[in-house]
């Protein structure tokens, strides 16, 4: 029991010392997300090339205005992610809701990877709109999750709570259409 006890201090210790943050690593973060949101979309093509078949173009934004709003949309949530997983603080309730709220973003990340080629590549509309709600519940409780330890990460990510309302209402929208 002591030496239980006692590997779990030096452990919190140990995980406390190395999680210093760096500046570069909300870049770093952004990054990868930009990347990976890039290949998801060159692997499906152009949304309006896609939007076409799917009779949406109409509803669609600008070119110029779309993809400015999809990169900042990834830099800024990635970078958030970053930020989040590198915060010193060691307190059990700060690392509880960083590792819980963690695995939520991770699968709102993963959801929302998922959303692109089901509503663009399959032209899945109603799977698409499943996808879009489950995404908003995980962005929704992972914001709630952050809101006493990460105020600015969980502001961010009830801004994106709105913009996944405009992918819903897209979703919504094409089904009628």
């Amino acid at each position: 029991m002591w030496i239980k006890r006692s590997f779990g201090r030096w452990a919190r210790r140990a995980r406390c010392a190395l999680a210093g943050r760096s500046l570069g690593l909300p870049l770093v973060g952004g990054g990868v997300l930009l990347l990976i949101a890039t290949l998801v979309r060159g692997v499906c093509g152009s949304p309006y090339e896609n939007g076409i078949l799917l009779h949406c173009k109409e509803l669609l934004p600008p070119v110029w205005l779309m993809t400015l709003l999809w990169m900042v949309w990834y830099v800024l949530l990635g970078g958030a992610f970053a930020l989040v997983m590198s915060d010193r603080r060691c307190d059990p309730y700060t690392v509880s809701q960083r590792l819980g709220g963690g695995m939520t973003y991770l699968g709102m990340l993963m959801m929302g990877f998922l959303w692109y080629p089901t509503f663009f590549c399959a032209g899945r509309v109603f799977a698409a709109s499943l996808i879009v709600l489950g995404v908003l519940a995980l962005c929704v409780f992972t914001a709630l999750l952050y809101w006493r330890a990460y105020r600015p990460a969980a502001l961010l990510l009830f801004a994106h709570a709105l913009f996944l309302l405009w992918m819903l209402v897209l979703s919504v929208a094409v089904m009628f259409v």
